[in-house]
């Protein structure tokens, strides 16, 4: 396929996206102009030029920027220390998962309490990274061709000459998919810290005082911005791994998975656990917090355990709910990235068509867009699962994307030689080769989803956890948000085992160990 042509598909992407765009405010026009037209946006983000936009670009670009670094950075330096101590993998995959589940909508507050300047900022856009890059390279790095290790092995190579120069160059294009993931990640957890922080100036600050105020051109412009520079940014990223990567095409990738010792995967799990807790107990005391705000481990023990039992039921009841709404929108998300990832794989120009439309769903920041779909849908279970669907489906479309694309060559060959149509390709051949992978985004989705329900929740439904933050810190019930974040986390957590758990199942049952 030519550059041009796929520039005109884009160009053609674009020009429906607007289109849509349009049609949409003039259906919601009777209802105050809360959907504008395109026209209307672009005047006024022209309007306010770079006197308005650019010292609230650079703050929030400034923020995830620091984050992506200091994510992907310590995302390397941990897969690296996996490479090394093979044992330790499940350890580190949970501890970052562990980091990751933290539902940001209540530890928002208290990292914006407890850090000063934009420091929460750099932290929140670097938790949105590490889980998904570290998940990346753990991947890659298991993915080395075993008869090249043998010969480095038989040559006396040590651990570190493996890792030198065999397993990083096979974990490069995992490693690239990672990146590209994490630039939206990174520039959504800097937006959501300003959205939250007590800083003056940043794209997440100027969008809270245009949504205050009622500035709906301005809000929607914002929005605009954000979309823009995610896909730049995720573009630019691309562009690099597609030329540095151009040898990859001719290696052959082998799908990592988990280790099939379940006292291993237990103890990654228990020794996790234990090591956030100490960082928890530790980094309270260290912050020097205001101990009304900031609750222990043993605070919490004592307000589930100890004391009234409603406060513990009400915990139970609200963490039910919202497993309910991560549920129903985690599903569909899944189902419909499989269909997609199965249409791009054997119409090529569907995927020029989803890939542009999936990036500006992902990079539209959440707390922008879920006031708006909860007016158009209402403050229903429906506009929830959508909310929850939109986060799931792009990283669960590239990943099976990816996924089916390494369906082995010879075997489709085989399949069409005895007459197979591409139906039969797709059930015995894509679908198949693209098993590990699906595994790989219900693991990356999980905490995801669960993250979509409580942002929900806390903006609009006013039912479930996140919700219930939101009535605790009101309530000055700090003891009743740590006790949500930790069942939040935990629920994260339990899910993400139990994949893992279905995967070694599925592995066994199929001899693929």
């Amino acid at each position: 396929m030519t550059r041009l042509v796929r520039t005109t598909r884009y160009a053609g992407v674009l020009v429906l996206v607007v289109v849509v765009w349009w049609l949409t405010a003039l259906a919601f026009e009777s209802r105050g102009g809360v959907v504008p037209g395109p026209g209307a946006v672009f005047s006024r983000l022209f309007a306010d030029g770079w006197d308005f936009y650019g010292r609230n670009l650079l703050a929030t670009l400034g923020e995830a920027a620091q984050g992506f670094v200091w994510g992907n950075g310590l995302a390397i330096l941990l897969g690296a220390l996996t490479a090394f101590f093979p044992v330790i993998r499940p350890f580190v995959s949970q501890l970052a998962l562990f980091a990751y589940s933290v539902p940001i909508v209540a530890i928002g507050p208290i990292l914006v309490t407890a850090l000063h300047g934009r420091t929460p900022m750099v932290v929140l856009s670097a938790a949105a990274v590490l889980f998904i890059t570290l998940n990346n390279v753990i991947d890659g790095l298991a993915m080395s061709d075993k008869g090249t290790l043998s010969i480095v092995d038989s040559l006396g190579g040590s651990k570190g000459q493996k890792l030198r120069f065999v397993r990083w160059w096979y974990a490069l294009p995992n490693l690239f998919s990672g990146l590209k993931l994490a630039v939206p990640g990174a520039l959504m957890g800097a937006i959501f810290g300003e959205y939250l922080g007590r800083v003056d100036n940043g794209l997440g600050v100027v969008l809270v005082r245009a949504q205050k105020e009622l500035e709906i051109d301005r809000a929607w412009g914002i929005i605009v911005v954000m979309v823009l520079v995610s896909s730049i940014g995720y573009a630019i990223v691309a562009w690099i791994g597609k030329r540095l990567l151009r040898w990859a095409a001719d290696i052959t990738l082998v799908q990592s998975s988990p280790d099939q010792r379940i006292w291993v995967n237990v103890f990654g799990i228990i020794g996790s656990a234990i090591v956030l807790v100490a960082i928890w107990w530790v980094g309270i005391g260290l912050a020097d917090m205001n101990p009304v705000i900031g609750k222990s481990p043993l605070d919490v023990a004592g307000y589930l355990f100890s004391s009234d039992p409603a406060g513990r039921a009400e915990v139970f009841h609200n963490l039910w709910i919202t497993l309910g709404d991560a549920g129903g929108g985690f599903v569909v998300g899944i189902v419909l990235a499989i269909l997609c990832a199965l249409l791009a794989t054997r119409v090529s120009w569907f995927a020029d068509l989803i890939m542009p439309i999936a990036m500006i769903l992902r990079a539209a920041p959440l707390v922008a867009i879920a006031p708006i779909m909860f007016i158009a849908i209402g403050r229903s279970y429906t506009a929830v699962t959508v909310i929850v669907a939109i986060i799931v489906f792009f990283p669960a479309f590239l990943i099976m994307l990816e996924g089916m694309a390494t369906a082995p060559k010879a075997l489709l060959g085989i399949v069409d030689s005895l007459g197979g149509k591409s139906g039969a390709q797709t059930r015995f051949v894509v679908l198949p080769a693209s098993i590990p992978y699906l595994f790989s985004a219900l693991r990356v989705t999980l905490p995801n989803a669960i993250m979509g329900a409580l942002m929900a929740e806390w903006l609009a439904t006013g039912t479930g956890l996140g919700a219930a933050f939101i009535q605790d810190v009101t309530k000055f019930n700090f003891a009743g948000l740590w006790s949500g974040v930790v069942f939040a986390t935990a629920a994260s957590v339990i899910l993400y085992a139990l994949v893992d758990f279905i995967e070694i199942a599925y592995r066994r049952s199929r001899r693929l160990v």
